[in-house]
Order: structure tokens, then C-alpha cells, then sequence
């Protein structure tokens, strides 16, 4: 989870998730975007800062490739 409630995971179906867990009401969270990596995710994401720079995501693929997403971005 990142310092504005939003959880991040990775599917075998290929997609990272970003949920906003103050969500959509009844206890739920409500899907912020989802990113296809045409690979299925076998790991856990993984949250970090870097020196007053803005919270990064980082999540890695089966094919082996790396993604970063900037978590203060709605896309």
C-alpha cells in the first residue's frame, strides 16, 4: 500500500492492478487502472522512495522484463 491508500499487485493474467482501497463504498476499493505487461506476474510489487522523489512502483514479469510506475499518477 502507498502513502495515499492504493494497493498494487500483479495476475497471471498479465495485468498490475492499482486499487484504491477507500474505494467505491460497502467495503470495497475501487479499480484505479490496470496495465496489460502481456506476461503473467509471478512476484509481489514492490513500493519504494528515493531520496524526497516520489513514491515508485516497481513489479517484474515472467519474460523477465522490469516495470516502474510513478504512484502519484492516476495512469
Amino acid at each position: 500500500m502507498d502513502a495515499q491508500g492504493n494497493v498494487y499487485f500483479g495476475a497471471h493474467d498479465g495485468n498490475i492492478y492499482a486499487l484504491d482501497s477507500r474505494g467505491g463504498g460497502n467495503n470495497t476499493a475501487k479499480l484505479k487502472w490496470k496495465y496489460s505487461t502481456g506476461s503473467v506476474i509471478l512476484g509481489p510489487p514492490k513500493i519504494v522512495n528515493g531520496r524526497g522523489l516520489a513514491e515508485k512502483l516497481l513489479i517484474g514479469t515472467g519474460n523477465g522484463m522490469m516495470y516502474c510506475f510513478d504512484t502519484g499518477n492516476e495512469e
